[in-house]
């Protein structure tokens, strides 16, 4: 009933039931706008389907506080509804919108990116907190570090911050070296274990509209 009354329907369902749930009720739901949260359901499956106005959103968990980075994709939905969604979506954090080709590997950072972050800050505070008092504050001190380098990310060229903060033989200039020795190869494995999972996702999609 709910969704007979409704213009717009975000689907937010696992994986493997929403195949089945767009077919159930595509006679009420392909003249509706839908927007997709289920990872690896291209707009291509939707129109398989018969669901021609549909758009993708990946948000993260940060939509709790309204600080999301949501990755959008639209693909040729009209502008009217563009603009429908997008003022429903900023309601919980910034928009992004991106080709769906890079929609596998942006969301390492988007929607996968808090649970890495996390870990990270798991790793600092059992490394420099000696007691739960330690453990609180470097907790806020990374917190605040990724918050303050975002901000300057967001506008300024990484070689210039890198470039601005080290200074030659000093302690930031030492600490870069071990981070290019490391990162480069664990984003290139972060990537490659990731993706493999998110088109594995897609291709259960792809068997199931057969």
């Amino acid at each position: 009933k709910l969704a007979e009354l409704s213009d717009i329907i975000f689907l937010c369902v696992e994986p493997l039931q929403a195949v089945p749930l767009l077919f159930k009720y595509k006679d009420l739901l392909s003249r509706k706008l839908v927007v997709s949260l289920v990872a690896g359901l291209s707009l291509s499956h939707f129109k398989k389907l018969g669901y021609l106005r549909a758009a993708r959103f990946i948000p993260s968990v940060a939509v709790r506080y309204r600080c999301s980075a949501n990755l959008l994709v639209f693909g040729g939905l009209g502008k009217e509804d563009i603009g429908k969604v997008l003022q429903i979506t900023s309601l919980v954090g910034t928009n992004i919108a991106i080709d769906e080709d890079h929609l596998g590997s942006a969301t390492i950072f988007t929607s996968s990116g808090p649970a890495y972050a996390a870990y990270a800050c798991k790793e600092v505070m059992s490394l420099f907190g000696n007691d739960d008092r330690s453990k609180i504050i470097f907790r806020k001190i990374f917190a605040h570090g990724l918050i303050s380098a975002g901000r300057i990310l967001l506008n300024e060229d990484p070689d210039k911050i890198m470039s601005g903060v080290s200074t030659k033989g000093g302690i930031t200039e030492n600490g870069l070296v071990v981070i290019q020795g490391y990162i480069p190869g664990l984003l290139m494995r972060l990537y490659q274990e990731t993706i493999k999972k998110y088109f594995s996702i897609a291709k259960g999609h792809s068997i199931s509209l057969k």
